[in-house]
């Protein structure tokens, strides 16, 4: 008696195959919607403005702030400075392209993201900021 293993032996037919594989290649080759990201140039002017804010409670609440100004794509960089809340009383330093947006874009984004925002006023230029 043949011994049986499980393994069925899969049948495809060769028709379905010729028909399908246009269909799957061109989808796969389909152009991106979107245009590859270019960095910008260290002549380009940037800003800073330092904030603290309340955010919504949750577990990935700087996260959640992170990608909302993530979305404007002057915002260059977020950066946290250490503090004793999770959430709240939280003190960060957002980086722009300046000739992209606005200080005021910077906070309305923020202000939309976070449940309380306030500009705060700008530490002394220490250096290069780029």
């Amino acid at each position: 008696m043949p011994r049986r293993t499980g393994v069925h032996a899969l049948v495809v037919n060769p028709r379905r195959l010729l028909l399908a594989a246009p269909l799957v290649f061109s989808l796969g080759c389909a152009p991106s919607a979107h245009a590859p990201e270019v960095p910008a140039p260290a002549s380009e002017p940037r800003a800073v403005v330092r904030l603290r804010v309340d955010l919504d409670r949750a577990q990935d609440c700087e996260e959640a702030f992170d990608l909302a100004l993530y979305r404007n794509r002057a915002v260059e960089l977020v950066a946290w400075e250490p503090g004793p809340g999770h959430c709240t009383e939280r003190t960060l330093t957002v980086r722009y392209l300046a000739g992209r947006a606005s200080r005021e874009d910077v906070l309305r984004a923020a202000a939309a993201a976070g449940a309380k925002v306030t500009p705060l006023p700008e530490l002394p230029e220490t250096g290069d900021r780029r």
